[in-house]
């Protein structure tokens, strides 16, 4: 496996910068109010890995800091890429495509979300990830 870097920020697409800036403000889910985009991005990647939706990135907006990502999220970005790669454990020198794989998982699962909300009435999308996740922890 090659050794790479990774970015210094993250890339989400552009056409969908507008949407998290969005979420961040409150105006489409105001409980997602204030959240920073780091946070808002792996809500989205764990959505894209539990619906097993990942996109390429056509029009890369670099606005993520990888060092904030990091400091909370490090192993969860690895662990996706492990399980989401065919070389598992030895993608782990590879860093570029570890926050590629991390980055298209977001991708997808920005998608998903932002269908949800536009569909949902209010309170609707709480209810439903609060279903998602309890359906989750009976299945460990």
């Amino acid at each position: 496996m090659k050794e790479s870097e990774a970015p210094r920020e993250l890339a989400i697409e552009e056409s969908k910068h507008s949407f998290y800036e969005d979420l961040k403000a409150g105006k489409i889910f105001p409980e997602l109010k204030g959240y920073e985009m780091a946070y808002l991005f792996i809500i989205a990647m764990a959505y894209g890995v539990y619906f097993k939706s990942w996109e390429p990135i056509k029009n890369a907006k670099r606005s993520i800091s990888r060092s904030f990502i990091e400091k909370d999220f490090e192993w969860l970005i690895k662990a996706v890429a492990i399980t989401s790669s065919k070389e598992r454990v030895n993608i782990i020198p590879d860093k570029a495509e570890i926050y590629k794989i991390a980055e298209e998982y977001a991708n997808g699962g920005i998608g998903i979300i932002e269908k949800i909300l536009k569909k949902s009435k209010p309170g609707e999308f709480e209810t439903t990830m609060e279903k998602e996740l309890s359906k989750i922890q009976k299945e460990k």
